[in-house]
């Protein structure tokens, strides 16, 4: 897992590839013009190497919150407003799977315990590869914040 802000997203080119213009000229698009909720193509008709998620909600406890991860995406989950906590987990064969890998939705849940947390702020990003298990949406205190949130998915090449 990475933690920057979206200032540095050029220095994970190396990582990232061409995605990294494609996100900064979306998010250049946006800031002007900013988008609603939903899900847009960087990539051309299918966005399969290449989409964004803007949601908007209100965060919430980690209390009854699972562990996730991904097989052939890339997370870059980006918090354009207010904050979140994000659980992190190296994802191990240990994991318990919550339920069977859903791979048409690439994503798989895990029953174990998350004890390390990272509070992401508006401009601040991070960087979730396949072995990073995850629980996002977490509050930061205990009350709910609202956030919005870029979650940009980079097809593993």
């Amino acid at each position: 897992m990475v933690l920057d802000n979206i200032k540095n997203l050029s220095l994970y080119k190396s990582l990232l590839g061409d995605s990294v213009e494609a996100i900064e000229n979306f998010l250049k698009e946006n800031e002007v013009s900013p988008k609603e909720n939903g899900t847009y193509f960087l990539d051309g008709a299918d966005g399969s190497k290449l989409r964004a998620n803007i949601s908007r909600y209100d965060t919430k406890s980690a209390e009854g919150s699972f562990l996730e991860a991904h097989k052939k995406y890339i997370d870059i989950q980006l918090i354009a407003e207010g904050e979140e906590n994000i659980g992190w987990a190296n994802l191990n064969d240990n994991f318990t799977p919550r339920e069977e890998f859903d791979d048409a939705k690439d994503i798989g849940f895990f029953r174990d315990d998350c004890d390390t947390f990272v509070t992401v702020k508006a401009g601040n990003f991070v960087i979730l590869l396949p072995e990073d298990a995850h629980m996002p949406c977490i509050s930061t205190t205990d009350k709910p914040t609202h956030v919005t949130k870029i979650l940009f998915k980079v097809l593993c090449e």
